[in-house]
């Protein structure tokens, strides 16, 4: 096994190290080490730690400074991060959090739909289904979950025993939300259309042509009766149990200098959105890097500011709408790919950035801010990282 000497040729160090382990036992022990002993979960300073014990073997030696490697140009997360949790094999790409912020619903590209002790970072339930999940929906007690997969597929799951039922639905839904209580919800996808769902019983109630393009996003307000629905730049309001459009307008969220077919081709992944619990405002983030803030009362923009340097791939709006997060990126490399997330927390009446959260691997596709806005979760990969934002977020005390 080659030696190192000096720390001015660590990156050659170690591919020497690598090479010594190149025959086809040695590289199947390195795999191992890296996968069983979840290296890429750690945090910087604790594989640096695990580095410090000598007994721990070349072999191991060599998957720690990889993965350290790896993440050289990634800074370290602050103390604002609660933990990290792990239990994914694949990356994640639906957050839902229980109305008392207890719990959180996660959904994976590896099948599997899971529920999550926030207090204390436990995963409580592992639900497999056959195909990757693109959506997941927790209602506010947390007893009923909903997730929408990628072949067509719906599952209710109760959270509490486990139990499933599923509803083949046709397209991919790539949205889901859920009434308060949890017996109905809705689906949208990629086709244009709304579905409107007694859950308990598996019945659509109502398909609604609801846009002509595909939809980006969907929420029903929390008087269980009325959903919204974004498709491009429209958003369309609904009365579900009558199937009736109430009111519809367009909003300027269109980067500027986009064609119509510039426009057509992108919108499904132009504009990401969040709503309060009310529906009486959203948030937007586009491809250009602004937030915007609108007053779906009549489609006013509020407010625009310019928050991350590219792409938001994520948006989450607290329920009083006081606060905000946002998910993209905080460095690129030499081939302008993402080597670095970043998740920012915004104060939506000024625009001000009350921090940015950082310690993340690639761009930040999935985040969600809890309703009181005690903390977020985000995730860049198969790990769900627990923010703590109490200390931006919580009033201040008053003075003796």
């Amino acid at each position: 096994m080659a030696k190192c000497q000096g720390d001015n040729d660590k990156e050659f160090c170690m591919q020497d190290k690598l090479r010594d382990l190149s025959n086809d036992q040695m590289h199947s022990e390195y795999e191992e080490a890296k996968r069983f002993s979840w290296y890429s979960y750690k945090s910087k300073s604790e594989l640096k730690q695990m580095l410090s014990d000598y007994a721990i073997g070349e072999i191991r030696r060599a998957a720690i400074e990889s993965e350290l490697e790896k993440r050289k140009r990634i800074p370290d997360a602050d103390r604002s991060l609660v933990r990290t949790l792990t239990g994914h094999s694949e990356d994640v790409s639906s957050i839902s959090v229980t109305e008392d912020s207890r719990f959180a619903l996660s959904g994976s590209s590896d099948n599997s739909v899971k529920l999550w002790d926030l207090s204390s970072g436990q995963e409580l339930r592992n639900l497999r289904g056959r195909h990757p999940v693109d959506a997941v929906a927790i209602t506010p007690d947390g007893h009923y979950g909903f997730s929408g997969s990628q072949d067509g597929t719906l599952r209710l799951w109760d959270l509490i025993s486990g139990r499933e039922g599923n509803f083949k639905v046709g397209t991919e839904p790539s949205h889901v939300a859920l009434t308060p209580d949890g017996k109905y919800g809705i689906s949208a996808g990629s086709d244009g259309e709304l579905k409107y769902w007694d859950l308990q019983n598996g019945v659509n109630l109502k398909t609604l042509t609801a846009h002509t393009e595909a939809i980006s996003s969907i929420a029903i307000c929390g008087d269980g009766r009325r959903g919204i629905s974004l498709s491009g730049d429209t958003v369309k309001f609904w009365d579900l149990p009558t199937g009736r459009e109430v009111r519809s307008f367009v909003l300027n969220v269109r980067p500027k200098g986009s064609t119509d077919s510039d426009w057509r081709k992108w919108q499904r992944f132009s504009v990401h959105f969040s709503f309060t619990s009310d529906c009486r405002y959203g948030v937007s983030g586009d491809t250009e890097g602004i937030i915007k803030v609108w007053d779906l009362s009549n489609g006013a923009e509020l407010r625009a500011f310019a928050a991350h340097k590219a792409d938001v791939r994520a948006i989450s709006l607290s329920a009083d709408g006081r606060y905000a997060v946002s998910g993209g990126c905080a460095s690129y490399d030499e081939d302008k790919t993402c080597e670095a997330g970043s998740l920012k927390l915004w104060e939506l009446a000024t625009g001000k950035q009350l921090h940015e959260f950082l310690g993340q691997a690639g761009y930040v596709q999935t985040a969600v801010i809890a309703p009181d806005a005690r903390f977020a979760l985000s995730s860049s990969d198969k790990t769900l990282k627990l923010w703590d934002l109490s200390e931006w977020t919580r009033p201040p005390r008053a003075q003796p």
